[in-house]
This record gives C-alpha cells, structure tokens and sequence, in this order.
C-alpha cells in the first residue's frame, strides 16, 4: 500500500485523488466517516521550566504560542477562568510542531492537543503545568472519498487507525 501525506488547510476538491481524508476542520457531508479522536489540550513544558512556574499565577507563565492553532491559548485560558489577553505570550512559531520543540528546549510553556505530545509526556520531555486535560470542541475525523478506487482498503485503514488512536491513550 502506499500512503502519501499531504497536508493542506484547502478543503478538498471533488477532482481531487485521495482515498483517506483526515482533518479537524472540514466536514464532507455525504461521504463515510469515522471520529477518530476528541479534541483535549494541555498546558505542558520542559520539567525545568514548569518546576520554575507552577506556584505562581498563570497570567506569570511565560508561554509560547503557535500561528496554525491561535485558538489554543484562548480556548484553554476559559477553561481556566483567566482572561486570555493577560497571558505573557514570549514565543510564537508557524506551526505546533515547532513550538512543540520549543516547549521540550524550556523556550516557555504550551497549550497543545494531548495526542501531539502523548509521548513527550511519557518520556518526561515534558510534564503537564496545568492538572487535567479541557475538551476543545473539536474532533478528528477520517473521510473515505465517495470515488476512492480503494474504498475497502481505505475503510480498512480507518477502522485501525481508530482501534491503534483508542489503544493507544
């Protein structure tokens, strides 16, 4: 089987040659889909830093924040009960995966979806800086193409790529 990656904020089109689409932004109305995984975030940052942080108020925290999700910080600070603005924002990065690297480098603390820094977390790269994990209102859904020319294999994958994501939390 091969796999290409694309990874694109477009909505797809329908001449477009995929099997498998996996977004948290789009809906396909009338195509097969399974929900892959309920959105949760969590404040993390290196063991050093959160040490550092954790007593005092999190309007203190110095954190880090990530241009492709600006939602994060806001959607956690509510839960949060702190008023988003009156965060210390001291590092922003294009993307989540930057940031994340960031977080593990002690550049400041991040508000990130759990499964992007599940294993971080396991290693102790990271810790959490904030008990518990907020629902963000948001899902992970795998579409199967109307078209695909491989659509039992494209249900295939989706149903193990739902079973390996619920195994693996």
């Amino acid at each position: 089987m091969q796999i290409d990656l694309i990874t694109s904020l477009s909505p797809p089109q329908t001449h477009d040659d995929f099997d498998v689409l996996i977004t948290r932004d789009l809906s396909l109305p009338g195509t097969e889909s399974w929900e892959l995984l309920r959105e949760t975030l969590v404040c993390v940052g290196s063991p050093t830093l959160v040490a550092a942080h954790q007593s005092r108020p999190v309007p203190s925290w110095p954190m880090i924040a990530a241009r492709s999700r600006p939602d994060l910080i806001s959607t956690w600070a509510i839960a949060h009960d702190v008023p988003a603005d009156r965060l210390q924002v001291t590092a922003r990065y294009d993307h989540l995966f930057l940031a994340i690297a960031a977080a593990v480098g002690s550049a400041g603390l991040l508000v990130v979806p759990h499964l992007l820094v599940r294993d971080p977390l396991q290693s102790g790269a990271l810790q959490l800086a904030a008990p518990g994990a907020i629902d963000s209102g948001a899902s992970y859904v795998a579409y199967v193409h109307a078209r695909s020319q491989h659509a039992e294999i494209a249900r295939d994958f989706c149903r193990w790529l739902k079973r390996a994501i619920r195994d693996g939390q």
